[in-house]
């Protein structure tokens, strides 16, 4: 075999190779592109179902009545609510009437005396903010 011949071969196997190269590498390409897309369209639906969890959240924490406004409810709130203060995660925290926590301090509850971790872990009931200021008071001092 000549060495002209034995060139032509060896360069229509580097071809051949180059495009089997080649042709996997677009349908990887091609792969990534469309799990790209699918990723794309699902965080758009993830991101639409926030918005609209967010909205109605939202609106239900602005048309609730018994939720206080800036830390103190008006006198009609508190004429409508009980509130629970519990052990929340280890720290000491409020929760309406309704079970939704409405503050969460940063009292730590197994450094109080063993009466005060036993009381919240039993659950305080108060019966205004201002109650509940006097409560909590008397746990960080």
């Amino acid at each position: 075999m000549d060495t002209s011949r034995l060139i032509l071969i060896l360069g229509c196997f580097a071809l051949a190779v180059c495009l089997v190269l080649s042709i996997t590498t677009l349908s990887s390409l091609r792969n990534a592109i469309a799990e790209n897309e699918s990723a794309q369209v699902e965080a758009a639906i993830l991101i639409s179902n926030l918005h609209g969890y967010w909205e109605s959240v939202n609106d239900a924490v602005m048309t609730d009545e018994s939720l206080p406004t800036n830390g103190t409810p008006t006198d009609t709130q508190e004429e409508k609510n009980t509130f629970l203060i519990r052990e929340s995660n280890g720290t000491i925290g409020v929760f309406s009437s309704d079970g939704y926590l409405l503050r969460l301090t940063d009292v730590k509850v197994k450094t109080l005396p063993s009466q005060a971790r036993q009381a919240l872990a039993e659950g305080i009931v108060a019966h205004s903010w201002t109650e509940v200021d006097l409560i909590l008071q008397d746990y960080t001092t």
